[in-house]
């Protein structure tokens, strides 16, 4: 390799996001690679859309994420709306604690 495309590449891996196997928020686990949630002790059923959403949210968590960017990484190509964006987030927001996403109108939302 060059040095410089090593030294890129480094820098590269290095942004990558590493996500633990397990998170919590509040009273929520969220196994990321079983794919499987649970509120309280108990599992908590969601489609793969939905579960494709809230994996999205949690790599990015902490930043507001646009409706173009969900659209793009969970609909690929697929002509889906904003207001599929907003029946999904509401279905989230069921199973997750109270403020646990924040939305920014205009902008997007933000998982906390």
């Amino acid at each position: 390799f060059d040095p410089k495309e090593l030294l890129l590449r480094i820098k590269a891996l290095s942004k990558r996001v590493h996500l633990p196997d397990k998170i919590k928020i509040g009273d929520v686990e969220i196994d990321l690679e079983n794919q499987i949630v649970l509120k309280d002790g108990k599992e908590v059923k969601l489609t793969k859309t939905a579960w494709n959403l809230l994996y999205y949210l949690i790599k990015n968590r902490g930043k507001v994420v646009s409706n173009e960017n969900i659209l793009n990484y969970v609909w690929h190509d697929k002509a889906v709306g904003d207001e599929v964006i907003r029946a999904y987030i509401k279905e989230l927001r069921k199973i997750l604690p109270e403020g646990s996403i924040e939305t920014f109108k205009g902008r997007g939302y933000k998982l906390n």
